[in-house]
């Protein structure tokens, strides 16, 4: 009987296969992930008990009873060969390839493994007598028939094949479908699951995956998985745009947010105009999926506290109707009140400290209000001027070169003039103005000023000396070195003939 079993193993290789057995025991299974590897790990490791039991089966029988014995052989010899295949697709694919290449397709080794077996199968059977191609090759319209049955579960297993092995979508992939939004957990023959953030498993045919849309979200070529949320609200037209930008991106950007990226940082723009309200939107990059919800509401709440302390209030949907009486009286009171507005601002500026009260308040009522946006360009070097604008609110960056040359060479705040050289004397504009926060000012026009000078031609002097003091700053800037004073001297007097000259004072 011993001589029979050695025989036995001998015959069909049992010993290789108790070594791949004890190989993929010791070395593998500690390194096994997942549970599928190790669900091919069971069953390979029941085809050899199973192919034991054959064994021994065949050797009793061979001893007792001859004639019963060859079916058991026949489980030996098809059990040999499955647990094989399996044994040493393990070794193969889970001990060394994903060593080599941990990204492998799960579907790769299911196929190999799976075409190995049947053909050993179709061998074995053929050893053993069983002529089972021959079955096939009569059976035309049988195989007709079952391939037409098993349409769409071929459909399937080939989308699963092309899904894995072009990588297209992957395993930890955030995707959307035309029904469906999550995280891809596994690509199987048949279908691909995704977890939902609802803490669902969606089962997807692969033939219907490989017929849709899929959206694959955040995924960009070298670029780190990120994807960008918005978070919408509203403000009403009592605060600047420029105002509840500056204060949201603030707040957003001066420590970090769980799960929001650093780069690009979160913004805020003014998405419309509505009736009764201004409508922002806020614009961050989620980096985990599956906290939408949440890092969402810590945005904004972030944005609610941020508006608060600056007592900019939210605003709800509202109309409101405005009854007022409208009578000389209350019209009389408005432009009594811009009247002083304007004189407090023409008494700041230098250039009309000559001015009597009566003629600063006829030159009041010619101003208009001209207000900028931050980033906004006021004003162009080498453009021709028609304005001389009187900065109210707001910093404003002098600058000179080219537009790659660009270089600051001063500032402008409120009280401050700009635009004064070129307008009284028809030069071009000698510098250009950038808005570094909303800025307001007044403009006068080149005709206001003309009949002005016509009335005080003593009033050019004045004017020429605050514009060759100014001249001279912006000149000894670009030229970086200070102007001596014969040299500002020879330029008020420039400036003074030029004023004359444009304005016909002569």
């Amino acid at each position: 009987m011993l001589q029979a079993l050695l025989s036995l193993v001998h015959h069909y290789g049992t010993g290789y296969i108790l070594l791949l057995a004890l190989v993929a025991r010791l070395v593998v299974l500690p390194s096994l992930k997942g549970s599928q590897a190790r669900q091919r790990f069971r069953f390979a490791f029941s085809i050899v008990i199973i192919h034991l039991i054959f064994l021994l089966a065949a050797t009793l029988l061979a001893a007792f009873d001859p004639a019963v014995a060859g079916g058991a052989k026949v489980g030996v010899a098809l059990t040999s060969t499955l647990a094989a295949v399996t044994l040493g697709s393990i070794v193969l694919f889970e001990g060394l390839m994903r060593r080599l290449r941990p990204d492998l397709p799960r579907i790769v080794p299911d196929v190999v493994t799976t075409l190995a077996a049947l053909v050993g199968l179709v061998r074995a059977s053929s050893q053993l007598g069983f002529e089972i191609t021959g079955v096939i090759a009569t059976s035309a319209v049988l195989t007709a028939v079952v391939g037409l049955s098993l349409q769409d579960t071929l459909g399937n297993v080939l989308g699963g094949l092309a899904l894995q092995l072009d990588s297209s979508v992957q395993v930890g992939d955030w995707v959307r479908l035309p029904d469906v939004s999550g995280r891809i957990t596994q690509i199987r023959w048949r279908y691909t699951s995704i977890e939902t953030n609802d803490w669902e498993t969606v089962v997807v045919p692969n033939s219907t995956l490989m017929r849709s849309q899929v959206v694959i979200l955040g995924r960009r070529e070298g670029q780190p998985v990120q994807l960008r949320f918005w978070v919408h609200f509203q403000v009403d037209f009592r605060t600047a745009p420029g105002d509840v930008i500056d204060v949201v991106e603030r707040a957003l950007r001066a420590q970090p947010i769980p799960n929001v990226a650093r780069e690009p940082p979160p913004h805020c723009i003014a998405v419309d105009f509505t009736d009764s309200q201004i409508r922002y939107a806020v614009r961050y990059w989620l980096t985990q999926f599956s906290s939408t919800e949440s890092t969402g509401s810590i945005v904004r709440n972030h944005i609610y506290h941020a508006l608060a302390r600056a007592k900019i209030p939210l605003s709800i949907p509202a109309q409101t109707v405005f009854v007022t009486e409208d009578d000389e009286a209350r019209h009389a009171h408005k432009r009594a009140t811009e009247q002083d507005r304007r004189m407090r601002a023409l008494e700041r500026i230098d250039l009309f400290a000559g001015l009597t009260s009566e003629e600063r308040a006829e030159l009041a009522t010619s101003l208009e209000r001209a207000p900028f946006a931050r980033g906004a360009t006021i004003t162009q070097e080498g453009a021709v001027a028609h304005h001389l604008y009187m900065v109210l609110a707001g910093d404003i960056s002098v600058r000179v070169g080219g537009l790659e040359e660009q270089r600051e060479v001063g500032r402008l705040g409120a009280g401050d003039i700009f635009g004064e050289m070129a307008l009284l004397t028809g030069e071009r504009r000698s510098a250009s103005l950038i808005a570094l926060t909303d800025v307001d000012c007044y403009r006068l026009d080149a005709k206001v000023f003309r009949a002005l000078l016509e009335k005080r031609p003593d009033l050019a002097q004045r004017v020429a000396q605050v514009l060759a003091t100014r001249q001279s700053g912006l000149l000894s800037a670009k030229e970086r070195a200070k102007q001596p004073a014969d040299v500002r001297a020879e330029n008020e007097r420039a400036i003074l003939s030029k004023i004359r000259a444009f304005f016909d004072l002569d």
